[in-house]
């Protein structure tokens, strides 16, 4: 979307064709977990930021940041405390992730309004791919797009993981709903958002479904619930079509991709025709087919105790396993509660039902995490950094020039804040980065020729006062 006054560009700056590339590459290689894609993704963000810095202003300007101070403090404690443990290369789990996402908003700092929008718009195009990955795998069966988990078949899309599928799906498809508040007829958005929750939904994700629900309700609060409510009903009426569709697949030992596909077709087509209705008589025939479609597949969905078997998996609250490993967490952070263990040094070890021990390395919940590895210091820093992220994003609604926009953003941030105590999602890179892209690019205030300017400015009354102290 192209601001006033401000002419869209033909072609993209390398620094932020560089950063599309490294997300393209943590979303479909596997959400950059695995060493090969990190090794890829840490060289794509250092040339991005050389190159943003190189040509677009001074290095130190960007170190008045409140983000980038907050995950300088988190990764210099981390580091610390891996060395104290007597192996600072402990530490390079944290470490990756926080330059990462200290590269995500000094690139989004230095880009000009329209390159920032490109680049939401690059974030939201990649999370429907991945979304449509996520959706094939279910109505085909494909793993590891989708895997069976308790006899139910779930999105896992090009991120080979379910809940880490959802925690990037859900924040990009609350954004993309923001956009939708400001252009609710545009068809294309709509259905673009539509996809992506569709995705979201296929995923199972309770953790996600909570965060959905927490981040929407903040996106009505931002934008007015009538507003919200007309630019979201299409998208998440056409996505509820196409999750409908995805049941009989979901549900059965053998796949029925003819109704999953027609599901998706019918959704997408909903969103579409709901965002921008065309000619009464058109748009009577239209509405009578979709619900002739979404009568016939909510039929199907619920057919053989489809949506009963769902309810009866994905609606417990709680597992054993990850009951036991928070409890283990919380175990191990009240033996170190100040300075934790260590990272990468938190075994949590319990009981199993016949007496054996069983052992995870990681908690369901990040949060719990970081206090058993860094301890309660750590988590402050933790803390101190999500607030730092809203605070910046808080004080970007008074030179936002969209406000839905904005409010997705802060939607989006909020969804995964709260999804981060449920699920295992920020040590994969996929998800934190796409998170800060999504922030960093719409709270980011000074274009880079206000930047460059400023700077031009600044170093010239510094030589006029040289001047005037000389012949003074």
């Amino acid at each position: 979307m192209t601001r006033a006054g401000e002419p869209r560009t033909a072609a993209l700056p390398p620094q932020v064709l560089l950063l599309i590339g490294v997300l393209a590459i943590a979303i479909f290689g596997q959400g950059g977990y695995y060493a090969t894609s990190q090794a890829l993704i840490a060289v794509g963000l250092v040339l991005a930021v050389l190159v943003a810095l190189r040509t677009r202003g001074p290095p130190w300007a960007d170190l008045r940041s409140a983000p980038l101070a907050a995950c300088g403090a988190l990764a210099a404690w981390a580091l610390l405390r891996a060395t104290l443990g007597g192996d600072p290369n402990h530490a390079s789990g944290y470490l990756l992730m926080l330059a990462g996402l200290a590269a995500v908003i000094v690139v989004c700092q230095h880009a000009t309004r329209t390159e920032r929008d490109l680049l939401i718009d690059a974030v939201v195009a990649l999370a429907v791919v991945a979304a449509l990955s996520g959706l094939i795998g279910v109505a085909w069966h494909y793993k590891p797009w989708a895997l069976e988990y308790g006899h139910v078949w779930r999105a896992a899309t090009t991120v080979t993981y379910m809940n880490a599928a959802a925690g990037l799906l859900v924040p990009v498809g609350l954004l993309a709903l923001g956009r939708l508040t400001d252009q609710p007829r545009s068809r294309v958005r709509a259905a673009a958002a539509c996809v992506v929750l569709a995705g979201a939904a296929a995923t199972l994700s309770r953790g996600g479904a909570l965060a959905f629900v927490v981040g929407a309700t903040v996106l009505a609060g931002l934008v007015g619930p009538r507003r919200f409510v007309r630019a979201a009903g299409p998208p998440v009426f056409g996505a509820a079509i196409a999750w409908a569709g995805s049941v009989p697949s979901i549900v059965h030992a053998h796949s029925a991709p003819g109704i999953a596909v027609l599901g998706l077709v019918v959704g997408v087509a909903a969103a579409m025709v709901l965002a921008r209705p065309p000619a009464r008589g058109v748009r009577r025939i239209a509405v009578a087919a979709a619900v002739a479609a979404t009568v016939a597949l909510g039929v199907a969905a619920a057919a053989g105790g489809g949506l009963d078997r769902i309810g009866a998996q994905r609606l417990r609250f709680g597992e054993p396993e990850r009951g036991a490993a928070g409890a283990a967490a919380l175990r191990v952070a009240e033996n170190h509660p100040l300075v934790g263990v260590g990272p990468r040094q938190a075994t949590l070890a319990w009981a199993g039902p016949n007496g054996q021990t069983l052992v995870a390395r990681y908690a369901h919940d990040e949060y719990l995490q970081v206090v058993a590895e860094l301890g309660a210091f750590g988590l402050a820093l933790l803390v101190a950094l999500i607030g730092a992220l809203g605070l910046q994003l808080w004080r970007a609604r008074r030179w936002a020039t969209s406000r839905g926009l904005w409010a997705g953003a802060a939607g989006a941030l909020v969804a995964a804040t709260v999804h981060g105590g449920f699920d295992f999602l920020w040590h994969v890179p996929a998800v934190v980065l796409a998170c800060a892209a999504l922030v960093g690019a719409t709270s980011s205030r000074e274009s880079a020729t206000a930047v460059a300017t400023q700077w031009s400015r600044r170093a010239a009354l510094r030589d006029q006062r040289t001047k005037g102290s000389v012949f003074t």
